[in-house]
């Protein structure tokens, strides 16, 4: 009992200390972030007028759980950038802690502990997670409420009591939450319904799965009944869902009509024959990336042997370990979602992954169990030996990536705000304090916005210009005059993207009255 207690100390340690070295490792926020955090500012300063004035997308317009919660915590820091990383660093903290509850949870009685132990180390020294929980993003907040409603629905299972009701009713308002931080959370629910209605037909005990489905869809109904009460949140779901589904309708999909005609282009192909085959696989291409491109490697690579050997004797399982195929139902389910989203949109992120490989969890801890009964079987290891070994094969293997910096060389970002602070006259600071300044700046990265709007305490519109970027490859007089048909005081222009014609680009909108800042 006492090493029990030791072991989850112990992991309790390595789960904080490695999202706090990669917190301070982590130096410039990513380039979503701004949005977010302007929002929060505009929360905590009570003027919601600017979320319209200074509108980017739904994210802004809209509010957002998300913003909302670091406007919170900005209560107690009074340091934006910090209050909106800790958040993520707290949510990926806790993250791991009900995880083991719902670990827990399932195998109590059919997995050892040491198995539940390697399982969480997993996820504690997983890379992309330890990532996230530095990052501004909204994925590691999401994924909070995602596994917090996981959590509350399979104690509602397992109690089958008069408290079912209760849980069932805390996890979808859980899940609720999460979809007012992303909307895809009410795909849990949808989700949920399918398994129980699956069960109706397949199952040998109907009459349980009939229960359940009767007191899940009571929570449903009063959950959904909640959401149009509330006219913020309707208008978050409808923005959300509105957006979403211009992105992935299949009718207005463009790419093959794209790939149609590249025949007829002038495009080198090893055989006349490629792109007429690329256009009949594309369907293929969206779901390599999906799997092979995002999800094998936000799971990480190493870990892929746990995956493979906990498929092994999983009919039997399925038997043995009561509800371990509403996970794989909804692994299925999310990953079908994904690729439906890949397939429409052409893009995918790996940070959407975090609630998918979450979801596999038990897969992987059975995986675990199969492959340490493998080796102390086939090379005569004792069971302790195993898991040592197995513990340091998880640690080496992503040790090396969680330990390298994230953007150190971006620091110039900060430079360069503090630059401009400089140069505001008062004239200009009382401007912004009126109209939060969307007319003052032209650049092409937002968070030199975000870090002179930090500096200033003023909310600063986060608008970088993306039209910009079409000019990478247009002539100097074709990029000034689009600059100063913007007609803004301040012009901010990357060294890298314009090369050497910078240096004359700058020179001749300075002569013109405009203050140019070069950044690297």
């Amino acid at each position: 009992m006492k090493k029990s207690i030791l072991f989850l100390f112990f992991l309790f340690f390595l789960t904080v200390a490695l999202r706090i070295f990669s917190f301070f490792n982590t130096h410039i926020i990513n380039k979503d972030a701004p949005l977010y955090l302007f929002q929060s500012m505009v929360i905590h300063s009570g003027n919601l007028t600017l979320l319209q004035m200074c509108e980017n997308s739904s994210r802004i317009s809209v509010l957002n759980l998300f913003s909302i919660s670091i406007a919170f915590l900005y209560n107690f820091i009074a340091n934006w950038e910090f209050a909106g990383k800790l958040l993520s660093l707290i949510s990926s903290i806790f993250s791991i802690v009900i995880l083991f509850l719902i670990l827990i949870l399932i195998f109590k009685r059919h997995l050892n502990d040491y198995i539940i132990y390697l399982t969480l180390l997993i996820y504690i020294f997983n890379p992309i997670i330890i990532k996230e929980s530095a990052e501004i993003f909204r994925e590691s907040f999401f994924t909070l409420f995602i596994l917090l409603g996981l959590m509350f629905f399979l104690v509602g299972l397992y109690r089958n009591d008069r408290n079912t009701l209760l849980f069932f009713l805390l996890a979808n308002f859980s899940w609720l939450l999460s979809s007012w931080i992303r909307i895809e959370g009410v795909f849990l629910i949808i989700f949920t319904i399918l398994y129980f209605i699956l069960h109706l037909f397949c199952s040998s005990n109907r009459n349980l799965y009939f229960n359940f489905f009767l007191k899940y869809s009571i929570t449903t109904g009063f959950i959904f009944l909640f959401i149009f009460a509330f006219a913020y949140y309707k208008g978050f779901i409808s923005v959300e869902f509105s957006e979403k589904f211009k992105l992935i309708n299949p009718f207005t999909q463009p790419y093959s009509k794209i790939i149609e005609t590249l025949k007829f282009m002038d495009v080198p192909s090893p055989s006349p024959y490629f792109w007429d085959m690329v256009k009949q696989n594309l369907w293929l291409i969206a779901l390599g990336t999906t799997i092979f491109y995002k999800l094998v490697p936000t799971l990480h690579f190493s870990n892929l042997i746990f995956l493979f050997f906990g498929f092994k004797n999983l009919t039997k399982n399925l038997k043995t370990i009561r509800f371990i195929d509403y996970f794989l139902f909804i692994s299925v389910c999310y990953t079908i979602i994904f690729y439906y989203f890949c397939f429409t949109k052409w893009y995918m992120e790996k940070r959407y992954m975090l609630p998918l490989i979450y979801f596999l969890s038990p897969i992987l801890a059975i995986g675990i169990s199969n492959l340490t009964n493998f080796i102390k079987n086939r090379f005569s290891i004792s069971e302790k030996k195993v898991f040592l070994l197995l513990a340091v094969y998880i640690m080496l293997t992503s040790i090396s990536k969680i330990s390298k910096p994230v953007r150190k060389d971006l620091l110039y970002i900060k430079q360069t705000a503090n630059e401009i602070s400089q140069m505001l006259s008062p004239d200009h600071i009382t401007h912004c304090k009126a109209t939060s300044c969307p007319d003052l700046f032209l650049t092409q990265d937002s968070r030199i916005l975000f870090y002179l709007s930090d500096q200033l305490k003023i909310p600063i519109c986060p608008k970088a210009d993306s039209h910009i970027n079409k000019l990478r490859f247009a002539n100097e007089e074709k990029i000034i005059e689009y600059i100063k048909s913007k007609n803004k005081p301040f012009i901010i222009l990357k060294r890298s993207f314009f090369g050497d014609k910078v240096v004359s680009i700058s020179n001749h909108l300075n002569s013109m009255g405009f203050k140019v800042i070069i950044t690297p």
